[in-house]
């Protein structure tokens, strides 16, 4: 975990490299997945007006278990509508809300986040408009255990950066064939 001064201010360079080159965000998601230490770091934001997943990248994403998730698990995903109902900048934990026994039985874990040895989430809302609403994920796997205290206060301080960035280059975020070929 590096959660050094030094390291925010790269984050911070990175994101708004992002903004302005938005096909530089893999590498702050890349940055950020080693910075606090998780098994993956996702991006990915929800077109309200079509009803679609328009935006999905992050750092140490399993290409097959992105396609999976985009096509059938995301409908199954018991984390998403406690997500979509808090306010941007609110973290939801999954181990928070969602109890052992659920976990060991729902096909959403044991058919897809487990075997791809992703088990912890702590996601946020960083915008949300008429138009879309983008979500930051972490993952962690079940050795490792939820998102550090110290992670999630890190993250708290890169959050108004985030908003910002994402405010800024909300086009790239919503359904349509410049966004699609923009992250292609």
């Amino acid at each position: 975990m590096d959660l050094s001064e030094s390291n925010f201010q790269r984050l911070i360079d990175l994101i708004y490299d992002a903004v302005e080159h938005p096909q530089n965000w893999r590498r702050f998601y890349e940055q950020l997945q080693q910075s606090i230490d998780v098994k993956s770091v996702h991006m990915l934001a929800i077109d309200k007006r079509n009803g679609t997943l328009s935006y999905s990248d992050g750092a140490n994403l399993p290409v097959q278990g992105e396609l999976a998730y985009m096509r059938h698990y995301r409908t199954l995903d018991p984390r998403l509508p406690v997500i979509l109902q808090r306010a941007p900048g609110d973290w939801t934990h999954c181990h928070e809300i969602l109890d052992e026994t659920l976990v060991a039985r729902h096909p959403f874990y044991q058919e897809f986040l487990i075997p791809y040895d992703r088990r912890y989430m702590s996601a946020t809302k960083l915008v949300e408009t008429p138009d879309a609403t983008i979500i930051l994920s972490t993952l962690s796997s079940v050795t490792t255990g939820p998102l550090a205290t110290e992670g999630v206060a890190f993250l708290d301080r890169l959050l108004p950066h985030l908003q910002r960035a994402c405010r800024i280059g909300l086009q790239n975020f919503v359904y349509s064939s410049q966004a699609l070929v923009g992250h292609m």
